[in-house]
């Protein structure tokens, strides 16, 4: 079980790596969150909580993976979306249709 702990640990730190790849600030927070998260939960022996923790971690990484994105400033007023392999864009419910005036 240490081994799975561990492998979440480096698979959170791998996503967030991939994620915010060029944003220092926000890849040292991220890393500072998952470290602090680890540490409150040294202490837990329950078998169960820990696979749960485990799943979490786990899902976490995922989502990171695929729908976060970053957004880099190239004008004042213009953002360019960072869209990496792994990120999943969700297909958008079509607009209704309003009638228009006649």
């Amino acid at each position: 079980m240490k081994l799975e702990v561990i492998h979440t640990f480096r698979l959170l730190h791998r996503a967030c790596q991939s994620v915010f790849h060029g944003d220092p600030r926000t890849l040292t927070v991220a890393k500072s969150k998952i470290k602090s998260e680890f540490m409150k939960n040294k202490d837990v022996t329950d078998t169960d909580k820990i696979t749960e923790l485990i799943s979490q971690g786990k899902e976490t990484a995922n989502y990171l993976r695929k729908y976060v994105v970053q957004l880099v400033q190239t004008k004042p007023d213009t953002y360019k979306m960072i869209i990496r392999e792994e990120t999943e864009l969700e297909d958008s419910p079509p607009l209704p249709k309003h009638s228009s005036p006649t």
